[in-house]
């Protein structure tokens, strides 16, 4: 798990890719800036406001603390990060997003290409 100031540095990073700033996304949050310098002196915010800063950033919560779950296979959050790598790649820019049906269909690939590799 990320410690507060390896948190904040995330939060900072995937907002210079994505053009935006600590104070556009505190203020869409509806935080005040001592969320950030909390963040830099070493007091991890509450759960709720880390989820909304993730949400405001396209990522999921474990994301953000880098938290990897058991078994990624069932988890939504880890489902979440492949699905914003690969659109990424895919778009090559931080800007578009994929629409829910695409992520559906691409989730529903990965999957069953999951389970032809089993069989193999």
């Amino acid at each position: 798990m990320r410690s507060p100031q390896e948190v904040r540095e995330v939060i900072l990073e995937l907002l210079n890719e994505r053009g935006g700033n600590t104070h556009q996304m505190l203020k869409k949050c509806g935080y005040n800036t001592s969320l950030v310098n909390d963040l830099k002196k070493g007091q991890m915010p509450s759960a709720d406001k880390i989820a909304n800063i993730a949400k405001f950033l396209g990522v999921s919560s474990d994301y953000l603390l880098d938290i990897v779950p058991e078994d990624v296979e069932q988890s939504v959050d880890s489902d979440s990060v492949l699905l914003e790598e690969m659109r990424r790649e895919f778009y090559g820019n931080p800007v578009t997003k994929f629409t829910p049906e695409d992520m559906q269909i691409i989730l529903d690939a990965v999957k069953m290409l999951a389970k032809l590799k089993n069989k193999n």
